[in-house]
């Protein structure tokens, strides 16, 4: 059967066997454990299309991002730590960016609402 692989595979068998499939380049392989060996390595026949790629399903970064925040706020409440808080009783800035790099002043006043409504 010939098979090709989309990127540079070395398939071994427990028998001892052993083939190298170079990305993109067909290859007859006729020993039955090697060719099994190479499908589940994620080669293909030869005349099959390759797999589609997997499509990602879109993240809806502000929900995700907005939900660290929130998570990070209330990190900074549970742990009671005083110097973690500004005067005016909200987390420091300096504090959430430790625990969510990309937090900002809107998501921490977002966050403090969330947090203050449960």
């Amino acid at each position: 059967m010939k098979l090709v692989s989309d990127k540079d595979i070395r398939v071994a068998t427990l028998s001892g066997r052993m083939t190298w499939l170079r990305a993109g380049e067909p290859k007859e392989l006729l020993q039955e454990d090697l060719i099994n060996a190479a499908l589940g390595m994620g080669a293909r026949a030869a005349d099959a299309p390759p797999a589609p790629e997997p499509v990602a399903e879109p993240v809806d970064e502000p929900d995700t991002l907005q939900k660290q925040v929130v998570d990070a706020v209330r990190t900074v409440y549970e742990t009671g730590d005083r110097s973690d808080l500004a005067s005016d009783g909200t987390p420091r800035m300096s504090v959430l960016k430790k625990l969510v790099p990309e937090a900002t002043a809107e998501l921490r006043e977002a966050a403090m609402r969330e947090v203050s409504q449960s």
